[in-house]
């Protein structure tokens, strides 16, 4: 039996779903342009703390939420990297860069977005086992 907390926090995590596909497309897509007039460390510099910021914010939010599975993260991470990888196939599309470029750039947003909710749920699970 579903409980109205549970239905609530349901509604939250599609919500969220629906913010971080639009919210990785377009900063995929608006940080990309400045990525290409950036040096290769700024531009890195710049991918990998703006997917570290936002994943801390995920990561905090979402395990605030009690009922969520190992499959509800899954699919967090998988619409971060479909939607930045969108966002930066979008610039790859209106410019002359490899196609190399946007998938390297979308990994390492991916990569660094992952990084604290993977660190946060290791934890977790290494705290509920002792």
């Amino acid at each position: 039996m579903r409980t109205e907390k549970q239905a609530i926090e349901d509604v939250v995590y599609y919500f969220l779903i629906l913010v971080l596909a639009i919210f990785s497309a377009a900063t995929a897509f608006l940080v990309s342009n400045l990525l290409l007039i950036f040096p290769v460390f700024l531009a890195y510099f710049t991918i990998i703390i703006l997917g570290l910021v936002l994943g801390f914010l995920v990561a905090h939010f979402i395990y605030d939420i009690e009922h969520f599975t190992d499959r509800h993260h899954k699919s967090i991470w998988l619409v971060v990297f479909l939607g930045s990888l969108v966002g930066f196939l979008i610039t790859y599309a209106n410019s002359r860069i490899s196609l190399v470029q946007p998938i390297v750039w979308t990994l390492v947003f991916a990569g660094s977005f992952i990084l604290p909710l993977l660190t946060d749920f290791l934890h977790k699970n290494s705290s509920q086992h002792k």
